[in-house]
């Protein structure tokens, strides 16, 4: 399937003449051609390609090697980059809503206010990922590795988080409003003013989380192990305030 891109085939030639990819890293000229011309290029060398702002809409990535590429802006949705490397990428503000990124490896990359809605990142590996500001309404990230990962003020809303390694990870200001943490590992993540309305912790471990100023009304409680953890303004269950860690 030939991808809907804003750069004609002669136009992506020209760059490839002057050297804009060129300068990034040692990817492979002919699988970048690949992907330009026909939009698929699976377990393709695009290591450190400068693909900023690049339509790829529905392209087929899988197994592919995009570590330290550069695909800030660009637009991905429903590309399929299931087990491809991501890691120590740059996804600023990308569209990747709907797209398939199972098992894929995203360590370090820059995810900030990139749109994930809709996406498969089921046991992707985010581990220090920063994911600032991301949209990540309804996305499925179970058994996903988000240990360390900066979620500060994402949109997490109705997410499926079931299993997730959240270790350390800093949701501050996150909105996490019915999201499945069911048996989730929250243990030492910070949780200051997050949202957890209605959110499903069954299970979950938050062993010395800080719940500063957070809001649990209506989340499900049943068996999370809530040892060490920091209470102080934040509304529980059943609406009262826990100030016993102030």
């Amino acid at each position: 399937m030939k991808i809907d891109r804003s750069l004609s085939t002669v136009g992506f030639c020209l760059l490839l003449m002057v050297g804009l990819p060129l300068e990034v890293g040692a990817f492979s000229e002919e699988d970048l051609k690949t992907l330009s011309e026909v939009g698929e290029c699976r377990t393709c060398d695009l290591t450190g390609a400068n693909l900023g702002g690049t339509n790829l809409k529905g392209a087929d990535l899988i197994g592919a090697d995009l570590s330290g590429a550069n695909l800030s802006g660009a637009s991905l949705p429903v590309a399929d980059l299931s087990g491809a490397n991501l890691s120590g990428s740059d996804l600023n503000v990308a569209d990747l809503r709907w797209a398939d990124l199972t098992a894929a490896k995203l360590t370090g990359a820059n995810l900030n206010g990139t749109k994930l809605s809709g996406s498969d990142l089921s046991g992707a590996k985010l581990t220090e990922a920063i994911l600032t500001g991301a949209k990540l309404v309804e996305v499925n990230l179970t058994e996903a590795n988000l240990t360390d990962a900066d979620l500060t003020e994402a949109k997490v809303t109705g997410a499926d988080l079931v299993g997730s390694n959240l270790t350390g990870a800093d949701l501050t200001g996150a909105n996490l409003t019915r999201a499945n943490l069911n048996h989730a590992k929250l243990n030492g993540a910070t949780l200051t003013g997050t949202i957890l309305n209605g959110a499903n912790l069954t299970g979950a471990n938050l062993t010395g989380a800080d719940l500063t100023g957070a809001s649990l009304y209506q989340a499900t409680l049943r068996d999370t192990n809530l040892t060490g953890a920091v209470f102080c303004a934040t509304k529980m269950s059943d609406k009262s305030i826990n100030d016993s860690g102030c």
